[in-house]
């Protein structure tokens, strides 16, 4: 949301700010991707996504390839659930 000085980050821009800071953070372990919902033809190859998209509110975040966050994006809440799955690994 915007902070009334200006317009509000898209969800875009707020994946761009994530993308900068994991790669700051965990460099080449970590890769994010971007998928616009409202481009039918990038969706295409989302089935899955379409169907958590009918239960959650975007955006949805997949980490390791399974849907763990969804309705905001959390750099701290990403980071720590990475840091689990790096821990396991």
């Amino acid at each position: 949301m915007g902070d009334g000085c200006g317009p509000a980050k898209t969800i875009k821009d707020q994946a761009q700010e994530l993308t900068v800071a994991l790669k700051d953070r965990y460099g080449e372990q970590v890769a994010v991707n971007f998928i616009d919902i409202e481009n039918e033809a990038e969706m295409q190859e989302y089935n899955e996504v379409k169907k958590m998209l009918r239960r959650y509110a975007p955006p949805l975040i997949y980490i390791d390839g399974q849907p763990r966050m969804y309705g905001g994006i959390s750099e701290a809440m990403v980071a720590s659930a990475i840091d689990e799955i790096l821990q396991t690994k």
